[in-house]
């Protein structure tokens, strides 16, 4: 008896797909949006001024400062969504760009807000970190209402209406 073609076939298992989300990634992505619109609340205080001593940068960063733990780790929480297991292959795609671009943004305010906080700095040298903090905070409010609106694009659900994050001044 002659072997068949089939008996060079080998059948590898398709990975497995969700048919939608679990209820603990909704959960998730329901805390992740909280924790955006929080973080933004908390950066929207912050109307930051060249005159401004060190401890008037602390003392207006703190509500800002206090809600970058939760959300770096809400961060690593959204990295699990992995587009090769996702239904909605362009939505993951979309959530993995938006975040690594709010990322990028936040580290950028971040850091410059650390500077900002460091003493020993010449006033020509603080104006202008001052006005980078300014126009990088523009940047990272749109980057972060983008992650937002991706989150809440794909699950409307967990929308709470909030103001758009553009800061007017």
């Amino acid at each position: 008896m002659a072997p068949s073609d089939d008996d060079n076939v080998v059948a590898l298992p398709l990975p497995a797909r969700n048919s939608g989300p679990s209820a603990e990634l909704l959960g998730t992505l329901r805390r992740v949006a909280g924790a955006l619109d929080d973080l933004g609340d908390g950066f929207e205080r912050i109307q930051p001024s060249v005159q401004w001593s060190i401890a008037r940068w602390h003392a207006t960063s703190i509500p800002f400062r206090m809600r970058l733990v939760p959300v770096y780790q809400h961060l690593t929480e959204l990295r699990k969504v992995d587009p090769a297991e996702w239904p909605d292959i362009a939505w993951a795609i979309d959530l993995m760009s938006a975040r690594a671009g709010f990322e990028e943004r936040l580290q950028m305010i971040v850091n410059l807000l650390d500077m900002l906080l460091s003493g020993g700095m010449p006033v020509d040298e603080r104006a202008w970190q001052v006005q980078r903090f300014t126009t990088g905070g523009k940047e990272f409010l749109a980057a972060l209402g983008r992650l937002r609106s991706v989150v809440a694009a794909r699950h409307p659900e967990i929308w709470r209406p909030q103001r758009p994050y553009i800061r007017s001044s």
